[in-house]
């Protein structure tokens, strides 16, 4: 199999309504290095910068043609994304003129033809470009009408990842002095690839569900008012994009397991020691001893923090000179996999009016569900989902399996569902969003209205996107928010498990950091109960007991209760914190119902 890779570029535009860029031809460069490195891309690596539209379309159909079918394509631009008043989208070049579109741009549904014509069966595209509008103060937004890049670029055997989604912006910094600056997109990406952080599964290679995983995470992070998206359509098997390189040996398992005991002196005494290895020149521990003094900059015990903070001032990299970093974010926090642990609590209610917990869920030290059901016997198309599921919380599972495991877990839910609807319950169905755990890495699986968030650093990411038709008219930008809070068909899925043949679920990995809280909820919980109080509620109170009883007594209380109300919490902690304990699997809702009558029948008397 042969990689090949083109990377189309524009910042300079001579119609005077088409802004300035200034990080494609640096996008560009940093990313043709990473993908051209034989140890990381191994791609083949065509650059077009600043040239003319009919020059680029040629470029970009011979880029198509003359291709093997196991041949890796990848595409990849940046720069202004337009529409026309019929929706269509372009790119522009420098010679584009925005009253001319059709003639003088690259359009996307030409980009679509060769693609559906080539012989390789896998491609992607790499798309850091989208709507113009307002942006933040000291960001520059890339312009664009509302793309609906599935829609324009869709078809088989392909992966499309956008820098944001319809009605949002893909924001470039605005340092308009000395050398260009790289995008957010562009810049996390090659930064995730060149250092190999975006191997989230630590198996030696960087998958495209993996780097999605990566980029969403840090540029959430980073900018929330910017989502990227993905979408994967036709594509069988594991996708590679680049090895990753060697990260560097981890500390010591008992220097590990000092600098987490629970007992501030050990602690303290184990910075001293990671100050002497960084003393020493160990070049091939640096990663690993920055990573382990930043997270003891955290620590509750002042003088700890202070010593690990004094460590990261004083020292520089032994291998390139550079002082160690002392932001919290410059690095990910990362800790031997088996030292992690899960506290959670989980809790269902049925609510203020409904007559019965149509609600599931599932929580275990290695696997978080939440399923709601609808249709006629919508409990019991919960519960099957969430016995499907569960199955991964009783079964340790490889971390390169992951992905796998909890979509075919899902589809096994489906198939559950479809046998069921042979009887009398036709017309059933469920949401299902499900977090499987294993070494260090989150596998996520959603479909539906149901939500997963994500607190970290004390902010509050929902990192699952609604499948409704109240959604899709948000993204599409024909509703406000305000609208969509009391739009009357807000509730309308427009995709949930049914039992049908074919599913279409959401899947990505994330990587675990011990500080991080999950939430799990049905609409009954986030659909009453605001963002805000949410977070105040994730933020506030520490015992996920406590946070799953403030939050179904508020959506009760405060919000009328109108749904079934299920929410999960877990926090991401060290096996020696003081408050985790090993307990047994909750299975809550119609689900527990049902666990409890199977119990009784298989009971002797």
């Amino acid at each position: 199999m042969s990689r090949y890779a083109l990377l189309v570029g524009a910042d300079t535009f001579d119609d005077p309504g088409l802004r300035r860029l200034y990080a494609p031809s640096t996008d560009i460069l940093e990313l043709s290095e990473v993908l051209g490195a034989p140890d990381i891309g191994g791609f083949e690596v065509q650059a077009i910068v600043n040239q003319s539209h009919s020059k680029v379309i040629r470029q970009i159909h011979a880029f198509f043609s003359r291709r093997r079918r196991d041949d890796l394509l990848l595409l990849y631009f940046s720069g202004h994304g337009l529409e026309d008043h019929n929706g269509n989208l372009f790119f522009a070049m420098p010679d584009t003129e925005l009253e001319y579109l059709e003639s003088t741009a690259v359009a996307a549904q030409a980009v679509h033809s060769f693609m559906n014509a080539t012989a390789a069966r896998t491609k992607i595209v790499l798309l850091d470009c989208c709507n113009s509008g307002s942006f933040p103060r000291g960001m520059t937004a890339k312009a664009g009408g509302s793309m609906h890049t599935v829609q324009r670029l869709g078809g088989h055997g392909r992966v499309i990842i956008t820098a944001s989604d319809a009605m949002q912006y893909a924001f470039e910094g605005d340092d308009l002095t000395g050398r260009g600056v790289r995008s957010i997109f562009t810049r996390v990406m090659v930064e995730g690839l060149e250092t190999g952080r975006a191997d989230l599964d630590g198996d030696g290679e960087i998958d495209i569900d993996e780097l999605y995983s990566y980029i969403h995470d840090r540029i959430v992070a980073e900018n929330p008012a910017q989502v990227p998206r993905k979408w994967a359509l036709g594509v069988k098997g594991k996708v590679v994009v680049a090895r990753s390189r060697p990260q560097g040996d981890s500390l010591p398992i008992e220097l590990v397991q000092a600098l987490l005991s629970s007992f501030a002196r050990i602690r303290r005494s184990a910075i001293e020691e990671v100050g002497r290895l960084l003393e020493s020149g160990e070049t091939r521990l640096y990663d690993a001893a920055v990573a382990a003094l930043q997270q003891a900059a955290l620590d509750t015990d002042s003088n700890v923090s202070a010593a690990a903070a004094k460590l990261l001032q004083a020292r520089t990299n032994p291998v390139t000179g550079d002082t160690l970093p002392t932001r919290m974010d410059t690095l990910p926090i990362r800790m031997e996999a088996n030292l992690l642990g899960l506290r959670y609590a989980a809790r269902s209610d049925i609510g203020m009016l409904a007559e019965r917990n149509e609600d599931s869920a599932y929580a275990s030290g290695r696997l978080l569900a939440v399923a709601d059901g609808g249709g006629h016997g919508g409990d019991t198309a919960s519960a099957a989902a969430i016995a499907a599921i569960a199955r991964l919380g009783g079964q340790g599972i490889g971390r390169g399996d992951l992905l796998g495991e909890i979509e075919t877990a899902a589809r096994d839910a489906n198939d559950r569902l479809r046998l069921l609807a042979r009887g009398s319950r036709l017309g059933m169905s469920t949401t299902l969003t499900a977090l499987a755990w294993s070494g260090g890495t989150f596998a996520l699986v959603h479909i539906g209205n149901s939500r997963a968030y994500l607190l970290r650093d004390q902010e509050l990411y929902q990192i699952t996107h609604d499948h409704t038709l109240v959604q899709e008219l948000l993204d599409d930008g024909r509703i406000t928010n305000e609208r969509a809070a009391s739009h009357p068909q807000r509730g309308v899925l427009l995709r949930a498990l049914t039992g049908d043949s074919e599913i279409d679920v959401d899947l990505s990995l994330r990587e675990a950091r011990v500080g991080d809280r999950y939430l799990l909820s049905t609409s009954g919980l986030h659909g009453v109960v605001s963002a805000e109080i949410l977070h105040h509620a994730l933020t506030t109170i520490e015992d996920p007991d406590e946070v799953v009883g403030y939050l179904i007594d508020f959506a009760k209380r405060r919000g009328g209760g109108p749904e079934n109300i299920t929410c999960v919490v877990a926090d991401v902690v060290v096996l020696s914190h003081p408050d985790f304990h090993e307990r047994p699997p909750r299975v809550i809702g119609a689900a527990g119902l049902n666990a409890q009558l199977q119990r009784r029948r298989q009971a002797p008397w």
